[in-house]
This record gives structure tokens, C-alpha cells and sequence, in this order.
């Protein structure tokens, strides 16, 4: 896949250019995949928008 490609597609600098791509493109995704977004400094205001807060009867 990496090097058939490249060499495929650049020739003998693509033996080692296409393997490169291929690790730093998988790379770069599977950091995207795995982000975790960052978390709040108000959980309670996010649990009322999920309504999982009772509020309590006046």
C-alpha cells in the first residue's frame, strides 16, 4: 500500500516518501478520532441542559 503506491507514484524516491505519508496520514488520524474535548468548569450547567438536574418545588 505505502511503498506500491509511492513507487507507483514517484518512482524509487517514492519507496521512501510513500510509506512516510502513509504513517504520518494515519497518524494524523487516529489523533482525530481519539480527541476528547476539553472539559467544562461549570458541570451543573451542562447537566441542566441535559435535564438530568430535578429542580426543586416552590
Amino acid at each position: 500500500s505505502g511503498v506500491i503506491g509511492g513507487l507507483i507514484a514517484f518512482g524509487m524516491i517514492g519507496l521512501f516518501i510513500g510509506p512516510v505519508l502513509l504513517a504520518v496520514s494515519w497518524r494524523l488520524f487516529a489523533a482525530w478520532v481519539e480527541e476528547v474535548p476539553p472539559p467544562t468548569d461549570q458541570p451543573e450547567e451542562i447537566l441542566e441542559e441535559l435535564g438530568e438536574i430535578e429542580k426543586p418545588n416552590k
